[in-house]
């Protein structure tokens, strides 16, 4: 595990915002390899070093940066909250799979995690105990320390994503009709089945604690395993990022076609607009994380 004074560094406390103030992250470059990070994950921000790559962690609520035992390649790595309170999982698939859990305590990589062979299509998930990923032609879900490697058939559009809510795991195919349909499986239960497919394009499909949340035609939904869609919010998205959720709360890019603009816009109080376009919306918590004129900006709700 890394923790020693060598591995900590801090971020001065007003950097990182005041509830109803929203700042720039002057310390967190918009520099990822992959765009979709920086990235909130559960207390802390992903962050990547000079090189593109996933190199530390900034935890929100007292500015310590934690360094990773080696860096992790964005475009094959997802990240969330963690299972226990306050700790932030990663995921590495391609090579060697590596699971890193991160804590107050630094960062602790963790052994005898099952290697899946191959690049993966897609980010892939976990949850420090959990992982899913896309491979050539299928998805796997599993205990990531088991050895047995459940899989299913599945032409992912990978560059999506998967999305988890253990033991619900979707993802996004192409159908058909040559539009895109939200699928999901319940590991140990039945065979995939599309939760969201046309006429239209059904979308970007991320957890939303309980269930998941997508885009459908440009509006927002909740899907929840036990009640199928239990919300539909209209919005003008799914043009460039996935919506992201956290407590309940959705938030998305949204088009603004009378002011040529984009702004995000969340279902609570949370929100970035201004004379810039707002993009690359992250929520966990209190805290929305966003990307605007190249820079990295945080707001916290009031």
């Amino acid at each position: 595990m890394s923790g020693c004074p060598s591995h900590w560094l801090t971020i001065a406390a007003a950097t990182l915002g005041s509830p109803g103030v929203a700042v720039p992250l002057y310390a967190i470059e918009d520099n990822c390899a992959d765009p979709r990070y920086p990235s909130l994950a559960g207390d802390w921000v992903v962050a990547c070093g000079k090189k593109g790559q996933i190199d530390r962690l900034v935890h929100l609520p007292s500015g310590r940066v934690v360094k990773l035992p080696a860096p992790l390649d964005p475009r094959r790595t997802g990240a969330s909250a963690g299972t226990v309170p306050g700790t932030s999982a990663l995921v590495q698939i391609g090579g060697a799979t590596r699971v890193v859990v991160v804590s107050e305590h630094g960062a602790q990589e963790l052994e005898g995690i099952t290697r899946l062979p191959g690049e993966p299509v897609g980010l892939p998930a976990t949850d420090g105990v959990h992982l899913v990923a896309a491979l050539d032609g299928r998805v796997e879900a599993l205990v990531a320390t088991d050895k047995v490697r459940p899989s299913w058939p599945a032409a992912t559009i990978g560059w999506q994503g998967l999305a988890m809510s253990w033991p619900w795991v979707a993802w996004v195919e192409l159908g058909r009709d040559g539009s895109e349909d939200v699928w999901a499986l319940e590991v140990g239960g039945a065979d995939p089945t599309p939760i969201a497919h046309g006429p239209g394009e059904q979308r970007l499909v991320v957890s939303d604690g309980p269930g998941f949340a997508l885009v459908d035609d440009g509006d927002v939904v909740r899907w929840r395993p036990d009640a199928g869609v239990v919300d539909r919010i209209t919005a003008r998205t799914g043009f460039l990022s996935a919506p992201t959720a956290s407590g309940g709360a959705i938030c998305w890019e949204q088009r603004v076609p009378e002011h040529d603009d984009i702004d995000i816009v969340c279902t609570d109080s949370l929100g970035a607009d201004g004379p810039e376009d707002q993009l690359r919306p992250s929520r966990s918590g209190p805290w929305l994380l966003y990307r605007q004129a190249g820079r990295t900006w945080l707001a916290t709700s009031p």
